[in-house]
């Protein structure tokens, strides 16, 4: 299994057995490639990046879809970079292997880390 998923989406797909499991996807964006010229061309670049990943995702579950004649619930949510997928395993086996993301978490719990980040930042602060 691709070292992309987490230990709870793992468990998660092992508990599911052939059922879909709901997943948050990150896609990956190499920050140190975003230009530093400014805040408007790093935002601009950051959001290629991003489209051009959930291209890539996208594309990956509709070959499954039209492979397999099923159909797959997918929740995009592009100004956090994150695709919501309710798949089976072997789809999210082979999502995890595209290069374009970055991991794979039960659904929630990419949003919670980076608010328990955020969180934290703002304590630090007062």
């Amino acid at each position: 299994m691709s070292r992309k998923i987490t230990r709870a989406l793992a468990l998660a797909l092992e508990a599911a057995g052939d059922s879909p499991v709901r997943c948050a996807i990150d896609i990956a964006v190499d920050r140190d490639r975003l230009p530093l010229s400014s805040f408007a061309a790093r935002a601009t670049a950051r959001d290629s990046a991003i489209l051009a990943g959930i291209s890539a995702v996208m594309g990956a579950v509709r070959a499954w879809e039209v492979a397999r004649e099923a159909m797959v619930d997918v929740t995009i949510r592009a100004s956090e970079g994150i695709v919501e997928v309710a798949a089976p395993r072997d789809l999210i086996e082979s999502l995890a292997e595209l290069p374009e993301t970055s991991a794979l978490d039960v659904t929630g719990a990419l949003n919670v880390s980076k608010g328990a980040a955020r969180a934290k930042a703002a304590a630090r602060t007062r």
